[in-house]
């Protein structure tokens, strides 16, 4: 059985090109007692660091320049030695809500679980 102070050891990354939302969720996970939380704004840096820390959780901004969130989790999954679960979140309005679904660049991400927050209705 997981305790909660061996989630708190989980090693976080935060990948954002906007450095008020790195700020922001690295003051939540540390103030929850997270003491694994590290950062970056540069996607393309992804893989090098995750390979170098094997991260348990990336949270993973969607819509970054230079390298999409699709393009770090396709890029993620290529080098994961572990079996790995890739999920996704986005607002309903903007980004499919079903594996196989087309997203805006027009590309089909089906084999990724597809977990879509309605921010809209709190669901």
């Amino acid at each position: 059985m997981i305790e909660p102070c061996d989630i708190l050891q989980c090693r976080i990354l935060i990948v954002d090109d906007q450095s008020a939302n790195i700020t922001l969720l690295t003051r939540l996970l540390g103030n929850a007692g997270y003491q694994f939380v590290t950062s970056t704004m540069d996607p393309r840096a992804v893989c090098a660091l995750h390979l170098k820390n094997q991260y348990d959780l990336i949270l993973l901004d969607l819509l970054m320049p230079q390298m999409d969130g699709f393009q770090v989790m396709y890029a993620l999954k290529a080098l994961e030695q572990r079996e790995a679960e890739l999920y996704w979140v986005a607002h309903q309005d903007r980004y499919p809500s079903a594996p196989g679904d087309e997203v805006p660049d027009g590309k089909v991400y089906g084999s990724m679980e597809a977990l879509v927050a309605d921010l809209g209705t709190g669901e």
